[in-house]
């Protein structure tokens, strides 16, 4: 027998609780603190997996070390999750999946590469001639992706009884963030520039969430290129704002998921930047 929604919810709200919450880390990420394990760890509740991404010694490590995080947290709210939800949280993830087809790929050196950490002068140019040749290749494809990605969220939402609908709405303003991400890039590697209204328009968005997606949208747009190395940073402070503005003042299993499967899925990649040394992070 399936636990019940009431005990889903309580074990989601004591995982939110432990630290380092991920507010923490985003202030750690933006000013280029440095953790002090030693320290964060006498905190009660502390997640000592993380104590294990200290001492990575290639990209291949680090990504392997932040999935283990990642696969051991979400685990233990699976196994407390009504079934009707599990599908949702698979599908959820697959948009992960979908970014490393365009931008995960291991000839760019990124997370699945076993370039070590003392990577050799000749790296950016050989990542920025991948990337060109990427975009170049898979810009076309990527609304595409996303419409079907939502697809498959929607069909994963039918499963459940309660109202999906701001759920639904924060899972849109991620696929519009990936989007505009990509559109981005293109643009800063000379394959012209592309709008977003249009992907806007396939999407009906509530209008809190178009207001909430502007004011993002207009923020990431004026990160200079200086500033595009913490542009993921950025990104998870905007996709966070979203995700507490549609959610975080509703009841419900659904929403209070949906935050903490949006906190998830940023705090890998907040613990990527910060865990990785500053002469080989790229945006």
């Amino acid at each position: 027998m399936r636990p019940s929604r009431e005990v889903s919810i309580g074990l989601i709200q004591t995982l939110m609780s432990r630290p380092p919450r991920i507010h923490d880390m985003l202030e750690v990420a933006l000013r280029d603190l440095d953790i002090s394990v030693e320290t964060a760890s006498q905190q009660p509740g502390f997640r000592l997996m993380l104590v294990n991404l200290r001492d990575v010694k290639s990209y291949e490590e680090l990504d392997r070390q932040v999935r283990a995080i990642l696969k051991n947290e979400i685990g233990e709210v699976v196994k407390y999750l009504p079934h009707a939800y599990l599908d949702y949280v698979k599908t959820f993830f697959e948009l992960g999946e979908l970014e490393l087809r365009c931008l995960g790929s291991s000839k760019t050196g990124g997370a699945h590469s076993a370039t070590p950490l003392s990577a050799d002068k000749d790296a950016g140019v050989k990542l920025a001639t991948t990337a060109y040749l990427e975009h170049a290749a898979c810009r076309e494809g990527v609304e595409g992706l996303l419409i079907e990605y939502l697809s498959r969220v929607r069909s994963s939402l039918s499963e459940i009884s309660e109202d999906c609908s701001w759920a639904y709405e924060v899972i849109k303003s991620l696929a519009v963030l990936h989007n505009f991400r990509y559109l981005r890039n293109a643009e800063l590697i000379g394959l012209g520039s592309s709008k977003l209204d249009q992907f806007l328009r396939l999407l009906n968005l509530n209008p809190l969430t178009e207001i909430l997606l502007k004011r993002a949208v207009d923020s990431l747009g004026r990160i200079d290129r200086a500033g595009l190395i913490k542009y993921t940073i950025y990104e998870a402070v905007e996709a966070l704002n979203i995700a507490n503005g549609l959610l975080s003042h509703r009841d419900g299993l659904i929403n209070l998921l949906t935050l903490y499967l949006v906190i998830k899925y940023y705090e890998s990649k907040i613990l990527r930047y910060v865990f990785l040394p500053k002469t080989l992070k790229r945006w």
